[in-house]
């Protein structure tokens, strides 16, 4: 039930007029998740890492699967080190 009210939410999504903001902010939470994932603190790391991977695991997926829209390296100009923080967290390469 989870998977089909996602995809028609989607669905609504894709065929709206807020469809590019909603992408915006989706984006945006991904990489906020990609910030909060790699975070030094041993403490916060511990309770919340793992939260906030999944959380950021999520965002991609909805934004790929969902959203219909490929991230590349364009959506992080100005923000490189994104995508080295990302890297640090997986090591396969998902973003083109």
């Amino acid at each position: 039930m989870y998977e089909s009210t996602i995809e028609a939410f989607g669905e609504k999504i894709y065929n709206s007029i807020y469809y590019d903001k909603i992408l915006q902010q989706m984006i945006k939470q991904f990489k906020y998740y990609i910030l909060l994932s790699n975070n030094n603190n041993y403490i916060w790391h511990g309770l919340y890492g793992n939260l906030y991977k999944k959380m950021m695991i999520e965002h991609k997926l909805f934004i790929i699967s969902i959203m219909n829209y490929v991230l590349t390296k364009k959506d992080f100009e100005g923000e490189e080190h994104l995508l080295e923080m990302f890297r640090r967290l997986f090591t396969i390469e998902i973003i083109k």
